[in-house]
Order: C-alpha cells, then structure tokens, then sequence
C-alpha cells in the first residue's frame, strides 16, 4: 500500500493503493490522468506500481492529490517522503 487515509470511526489508519483512491472519485484511469495533468500511460505505470511513485517528482504527486481532492500529507506514508514533505513547507 502506498497511501494512508484516516478512518474517522476510530482514527484506524488504512492503506489505500493508488487504485483505490482513484476509485474514491469515481473517475476511469484516463479521466483521472487527464485530471491530474498526467499522461494516461504515465499514471498507469504508477497506479500497476510499475513506475514508483516515490521517485515521482513533487509537482507529479501535487497532480494526482489535486485529482484526487486529498492533501499530499494525508497519503504519503513512507517517513523519508514524510520528512521531505515538511522540509518543503517550511
């Protein structure tokens, strides 16, 4: 799993696969990649984890959050990722 979203029930942490929360909006994947500003073939390769999407560049991973109507730090679970993130918020 490459994600995790919040629970509100009890706060339970879930991974969630990048298929999974495109399925969220309800969007196919090439409605989601032109959403997100990505090439369908682009965005298939991550979502088949064929490509990783941590070695995605940031403006790459601000798309498929604005696609996906989340913030980047409410799915980015890898803590050097994590680390990154808040280093750049500053």
């Amino acid at each position: 799993g490459l994600f995790t979203v919040y629970e509100n029930s009890d706060e339970e942490e879930k991974e969630m696969s990048l298929k999974e929360l495109r399925a969220r909006t309800g969007l196919s994947q090439s409605k989601f990649a032109e959403k997100a500003g990505l090439s369908v073939r682009s965005y298939q390769n991550y979502e088949q984890e064929h490509s990783n999407i941590y070695e995605a560049d940031i403006n790459t991973l601000l798309r498929i959050c604005r696609a996906a109507e989340c913030d980047l730090s409410e799915f980015i679970t890898d803590e050097e990722c994590k680390a990154i993130y808040r280093e750049l918020k500053d």
